[in-house]
């Protein structure tokens, strides 16, 4: 059953016996790895909502439900992703938390909290599986084609064309078609946006938390000034990297991705995918370079980013498939720059033209 803390509503409420004889105040919020949020966008959204929370219920904690997390890797950053919050946070894949698993200690009692007052649910929708995931994936994009809509929130192609199609009767989203272009494309109306955010657990009045694209100041520009057109090829394969990975290896299995995400603050890619590559947990990070640059800076740059992100992984740890795609010619004159690679990691450079294609990785080498 739905509470209420003033304007902010939760799913739920528990009294948690987390020690002998004492008990917690604590809301529950439930999520899936499924809801076309990355988590350091998902621990933004819940962030938000615990200044005003905090502010009227003092002993409050919350408890995080990743209801369907097939691996540790989403978990584990989302709960990262909570330091420094203005109240205790827990985040467990089903299990009571205990005491240790909050961020810091929270307030107990030595009987359980009055619960709080009851609140209609949030979110009730007459919306289809596959409607909601396109219209969520759509949020993030705001303006889009029918497959990257598709390659974000996992839905077959013809699927999603036509849960847009039905979205669209319901002034959700819109069907833009630019004169003497083939093809037309998608952008999410206001209303829909209302929708999407109350299915994600956000109630009215709540600060807009971070939850879009984080597009580079070039794509920004390009966007605003000319439209998702000319935004080129850049954006597109981001936006399609989950598709091309299950084209390209049918051997893993792809169990979610995003484009544009921030992975704290100096980790970017154009593209990440969680999924499984060998039986071994693995995170699938997407680099799309231009080559505006010299082949010693373009080097020195992907060795960086290949650094970073093999940081980032290793302190989960799971693997690492970073790959590069660019320009054929750009691959002979930077692989040499992967060298004694961890067996945890593999280097794959493939050809941004070539849709659906990439060489086999392997673990602890650069491959083309």
């Amino acid at each position: 059953m739905s509470v209420r803390i003033g304007s902010m509503i939760f799913d739920a409420w528990r009294s948690l016996p987390l020690s002998e004889n004492r008990w917690s105040d604590t809301v529950v919020f439930p999520l899936s790895v499924q809801d076309c949020l990355p988590p350091t966008d998902y621990a933004s959204i819940i962030k938000a909502m615990l200044p005003p929370a905090e502010k009227l219920r003092r002993s409050l904690s919350v408890w995080v439900q990743v209801q369907d997390a097939p691996g540790q890797w989403f978990p584990q950053e989302l709960a990262r992703s909570f330091k420094g919050s203005v109240l205790p946070v827990a985040v467990t894949t089903g299990e009571i938390p205990r005491a240790q698993d909050f961020s810091y200690m929270p307030w107990t009692d030595i009987r359980p909290s009055p619960p709080l007052p009851a609140a209609d649910d949030l979110f009730p929708t007459e919306l289809s599986p596959n409607e909601l995931r396109c219209l969520r994936a759509l949020a993030r994009l705001e303006t889009a084609y029918t497959a990257e809509v598709a390659s974000l929130a996992g839905v077959g192609e013809t699927n999603t064309r036509q849960a847009l199609k039905d979205l669209a009767k319901n002034n959700l989203v819109e069907l833009k078609v630019l004169k003497g272009k083939k093809y037309p494309y998608w952008t999410i109306l206001r209303g829909g946006i209302s929708v999407v955010l109350r299915s994600w657990g956000v109630p009215p009045g709540v600060p807009m938390p971070k939850w879009k694209e984080r597009h580079s100041g070039g794509i920004k520009k390009e966007f605003a000034k000319q439209g998702i057109d000319r935004v080129g090829r850049h954006l597109r394969t981001a936006r399609l990297w989950p598709f091309w990975l299950r084209r390209s290896w049918p051997q893993a299995e792809i169990w979610t991705g995003w484009s544009e995400v921030t992975l704290g603050r100096w980790r970017r890619p154009d593209a990440l995918a969680w999924g499984s590559l060998d039986g071994v947990e693995t995170l699938f990070w997407l680099e799309v370079e231009k080559m505006h640059r010299s082949r010693d800076e373009t080097k020195k740059l992907l060795s960086n980013r290949h650094n970073r992100a093999l940081i980032y992984a290793r302190s989960f740890p799971v693997h690492l498939v970073f790959v590069v795609l660019s320009q054929a010619w750009i691959h002979g004159a930077v692989i040499d720059g992967f060298q004694d690679l961890p067996n945890s990691t593999a280097v794959v450079f493939g050809e941004w033209t070539n849709y659906g294609s990439l060489p086999v990785p392997v673990w602890g080498k650069a491959v083309k």
